[in-house]
C-alpha cells in the first residue's frame, strides 16, 4: 500500500508524493495523521534556512500533529491499532548525560520528526513506541495538534523562576503568533495579575482581546516599536558578537527579535527608550542551564559597564553567577571522558570545554575564578595533542 507524504527541499519547492508505506519493526508505531499544523519553522525548512546539522531533505514536513494508532510493531505494550494519540517529537537516544538527567529535549544526539524524520504532512508516521502518548477521550485531535508547541511553551514557562513563585505579577508576552498565544494562556496557571500581548498582527488583537480578556492590547502593540533603541544599538550588537564567538548560535534573524524583547523590557519598566539594563532578558532565550550561564556572564558585564539609574530593570543587577563547585564538578567530568575517548569524543569535548571556560570567567570569587580558569588552562592541550 501506498502513502503521500507532502516533501520538501529545501529549496523552496514543495511537493505531494506517493511512497511506499510504512511497517513497523519491533519497538515501534506506524500512526495515521488525523490533524497536521504549519508552523513558521515549516516555512524556513521548505526554503531551506534551517541549519542544516537539524535537517535532513528530502523532508517529509510536519512536527505539530495528532493521529490513530495504524500498526504496531513486535514487543510493543500498552499501544493498539486505533489508538488516539499524539508522539513526541525529539527522538532521544536514552543514554546520554541529558537524557539521564531527564532533559530529552536536549538530548546529545538530535533525531526529531519533521526534521531529521518523516513529520505528520502525510499519511503515515513511523516512531519509537516509547515516545507515544494516548489521548483521552475528552480531547479533540484537532486540539491535539497542539500539544507540542504547548509542551514548548510549558518548558519556557517552568524556567521562569519569578512567575513560577510569585503570584499577582505583570506579564508581558512578546508575539502573537501561536506559541506567544499559548503563553498567554497557560502563564494564568501561575495567576498573575495582568497578562499583555505585544505583536504584529492586527487580525489576531480581536481574536486575543474576547478569549482571553486581555486589557491595552492595542496600546501595547502601537507601542512596542516605538521604544528607542538608539542607546543600545552598538552594545547589543557587541554582545551578540560575543555571544558567537562563545560558541552559543544566534542567527541575524533572531538578533532582530532580541530587540523586540529588549524594547517589551524598556515599556515594562514605564520607559520610553532602552537601556543597558534591558539587556538583561536576553539571558534567559537559550535552551540550555549552561548556555544561560554563559549569557548571564555576557549581559552582566555588558551592564556593568553602566552606573545604575533610577528606572532600570529591577532584576538586571541581581545575578549571582555561575556556580563554581558545579564548574568544578563539570571539568572534572570532562577530564575523565578525555581519558578513554576517540577522536570524535574529543571534538565533542572541546566544544564542552570552550563553553566550560566562558561559564568560569563569569564566577564572582576571584580565587575560585582563577583557579578554575587554570584547569582549564591545563586541560587544552590534553585536547590538542
Amino acid at each position: 500500500m501506498n502513502r503521500r507524504a507532502l516533501v520538501a527541499d529545501g529549496a523552496g519547492s514543495l511537493t505531494l508524493e506517493d511512497r511506499p508505506g510504512l511497517e513497523p519493526r519491533p519497538g515501534e508505531v506506524v500512526v495515521r495523521p488525523a490533524r497536521c499544523g504549519l508552523c513558521g519553522t515549516d516555512l524556513e525548512l521548505l526554503r531551506g534556512e534551517v541549519d542544516p546539522a537539524f535537517v535532513r531533505y528530502p523532508l517529509t514536513l510536519g512536527h505539530e500533529w495528532s493521529g490513530l494508532v495504524e500498526a504496531v510493531g513486535e514487543g510493543v505494550a500498552g499501544i493498539a491499532p486505533g489508538m488516539r494519540c499524539v508522539a513526541e517529537g525529539i527522538v532521544p537516544c536514552g543514554r546520554c548525560t541529558s537524557c539521564r538527567a531527564g532533559a530529552t529535549n536536549v538530548c546529545e544526539t538530535y533525531d526529531e520528526v519533521g526534521f531529521t524524520r518523516e513529520g505528520g504532512a502525510g499519511d503515515q508516521v513511523l516512531v519509537p513506541a516509547r515516545v507515544v502518548h494516548r489521548l483521552d477521550d475528552a480531547v479533540p485531535l484537532r486540539d491535539a495538534a497542539l500539544v507540542e508547541p504547548s509542551a514548548v511553551v510549558m518548558t519556557g514557562l517552568e524556567k521562569v523562576r519569578a512567575v513560577r513563585t510569585r503570584p499577582g505579577l505583570r506579564v508581558l508576552v512578546v508575539g502573537d503568533g501561536t506559541i506567544a498565544l499559548l503563553a498567554a494562556q497557560l502563564v494564568g496557571l501561575w495567576s498573575p495579575a495582568e497578562v499583555l500581548v505585544a505583536g504584529w498582527k492586527l487580525v489576531q488583537v480581536a481574536t486575543v482581546r474576547s478569549a482571553l480578556h486581555f486589557d491595552d492590547l492595542q496600546h501595547v502593540h502601537a507601542d512596542l516599536p516605538k521604544v528607542e533603541l538608539q542607546e543600545i544599538r552598538q552594545p547589543f550588537a557587541d554582545l551578540v558578537r560575543r555571544i558567537r564567538h562563545a560558541g552559543i548560535p544566534v542567527s541575524d534573524r533572531r538578533a532582530v527579535k532580541l530587540q523586540r524583547v529588549i524594547a517589551a523590557s524598556a515599556m515594562l519598566c514605564g520607559r520610553d527608550a532602552a537601556r543597558l539594563s534591558d539587556l538583561w532578558p536576553v539571558r534567559h532565550i537559550w535552551d540550555t542551564e549552561e548556555q544561560q550561564e554563559v549569557l548571564a556572564g555576557l549581559v552582566g558585564q555588558a551592564i556593568g559597564k553602566e552606573q545604575q539609574r533610577p528606572g532600570d530593570h529591577h532584576r538586571a543587577r541581581l545575578e549571582q553567577g555561575p556556580d563554581p563547585e558545579g564548574l568544578a564538578r563539570d571539568l572534572e567530568s570532562l577530564s575523565s571522558q578525555l581519558q578513554n575517548g576517540n577522536e570524535t569524543d574529543r571534538a565533542v569535548l572541546r566544544d564542552r570545554l570552550g563553553i566550560l571556560e566562558g561559564r568560569c570567567q563569569w564566577v564572582k570569587d576571584a580565587p575560585k575564578r582563577d583557579w578554575l580558569l587554570q584547569r582549564v588552562a591545563e586541560t587544552w592541550p590534553k585536547l590538542k595533542s
